[in-house]
């Protein structure tokens, strides 16, 4: 099974895909990260100016018994941390492409060197081949 961690327009995803239980799968599954808090819900009864929750209302999600439920955050912290993964999957990819690409010029090498070999071998067939047939007559 593959996992990937992706944000996508500031929403933090977890995406599955693959696997293998007892049969090969390629279902995809995307999960929606997000912060649970369970508060009372006389925070839900405090009052709050029309300024103010013009602002929470796309944050937060009040359920029918007064709990929040969901809370989406987009804070600096979690920019930067996203951004120091980022450098660091980039540098290992970027490592990880310079070691294939030594390995194909390494492959490539031994390619040429194979080619080599059968071209010697072929004529040295072909003359043995002519001595051969001289000496059957």
């Amino acid at each position: 099974m593959t996992l990937l961690y992706s944000n996508y327009s500031g929403e933090d995803y977890l995406i599955s895909f693959g696997g293998y239980n007892g049969r090969y799968s390629n279902e995809v599954y995307a999960l929606k990260l997000s912060v649970k808090l369970d508060l009372q819900s006389s925070t839900k009864d405090q009052p709050t100016s029309d300024s103010t929750s013009r602002v929470l209302e796309p944050e937060v999600e009040i359920s029918q018994d007064g709990k929040i439920r969901e809370i989406a955050m987009d804070n600096a912290d979690s920019k930067n941390r996203n951004d120091e993964a980022n450098e660091q999957l980039l540098a290992a990819l970027k490592a990880e492409k310079d070691e294939l690409e030594a390995t194909l010029n390494r492959e490539g090498l031994q390619t040429v060197q194979l080619k080599e070999e059968i071209t010697e071998a072929e004529a040295r067939n072909a003359e043995l081949t002519k001595e051969l047939q001289a000496v059957r007559g």
